[in-house]
This record gives C-alpha cells, sequence and structure tokens, in this order.
C-alpha cells in the first residue's frame, strides 16, 4: 500500500513564522509575578512625578555637553577619591579644580534638576525594595508602619 499523502497548500516562510509566533504567544503566558511586576511599571509610568522626573532626566541626557562634562567629574571625582583611600597625597589646587568645575557644572539648571531627579527616583526604588524585603522577611505584606521611610540623607540614623 502507499501512504495518503494530504494535500496542503504551501505556507510563505513569513506566514509560517507569523503562525509559530501567534501559537506561541496564545500558549506562553508571562507567571503572574511578571504580570504584576508589568502592573506595577505601569502604575509607575501613569504617575505625574514620574513623568515629571523623566522630562528632567532626559532633558538633560539630551545635552551632549554637560552629560560629557558629568562624566569627566564623575571620572575625577572617583579618581580623587580612590587616591585618598590609598594614602596618596592630592594637591589643594588640583581639588580646588576639580571643586571650581563641579561647581559650575552644578550652577546650570538641567543639572540641578537631574541631579533631583535621579534623588527621586533612587528613593522610590529604594521604597519598593523595601516592600518586597519586608515581604521576604515578615512572610506577609507589609503595612506602612513595616517600611522605614528615612531619606538617607537626614541624621536621623535610617
Amino acid at each position: 500500500m502507499s501512504p495518503i499523502k494530504a494535500t496542503i497548500p504551501a505556507l510563505s516562510s513569513e506566514a509560517r513564522r507569523r503562525r509559530v509566533r501567534a501559537q506561541m504567544e496564545s500558549e506562553i503566558k508571562d507567571p503572574p509575578i511578571v504580570e504584576k511586576t508589568k502592573e506595577l511599571c505601569a502604575t509607575l509610568l501613569e504617575q505625574p512625578e514620574t513623568a515629571a522626573f523623566l522630562k528632567d532626566m532626559n532633558a538633560f541626557l539630551e545635552n551632549e555637553e554637560l552629560r560629557s562634562r558629568y562624566d569627566v567629574l564623575t571620572m575625577q571625582g572617583e579618581a580623587l577619591a580612590q587616591r585618598q583611600q590609598l594614602g596618596l597625597q592630592i594637591e589643594p589646587e588640583e581639588f580646588e579644580k576639580f571643586e571650581k568645575e563641579r561647581d559650575e557644572w552644578m550652577a546650570n539648571e538641567l543639572s540641578q534638576k537631574f541631579l533631583e531627579a535621579q534623588k527621586r527616583m533612587q528613593g522610590l526604588q529604594d521604597q519598593i525594595h523595601q516592600y518586597i524585603s519586608k515581604t521576604f522577611e515578615l512572610g506577609r505584606v507589609p503595612e506602612s508602619y513595616d517600611i522605614d521611610y528615612c531619606c538617607n540623607d537626614c541624621d536621623c540614623g535610617g
């Protein structure tokens, strides 16, 4: 006996890819933790405060001169700190030059807004991290009183 061959119209390679992709998307669903994390991300993006600090950060990042000066200052500051840690001599003129350049950079409104936006974003990330950490630590969803809201910029010891 000869095998029976079904006549199936040939699909183009693009049509096959679309069909396979559609099948995979319908079969593969994100785990619940990923779904909830995406919901949190969407909620973050809906907040006016988030939009404001993203706007400030993007305005800074689009300014090549300020961004470049920031990168240089960061590298110089790290190099000075490392030399100090190693007990190497830092000439007063060298430190004064760094401070002058930093102060000039800081005098720019975009620079100030960028640093403030970074601080606010880091604070939000820290708050989210605290909730997640406390959830594991307590074995339950933490209440507001379980969370330490210290800004880490004060002298409260938090």
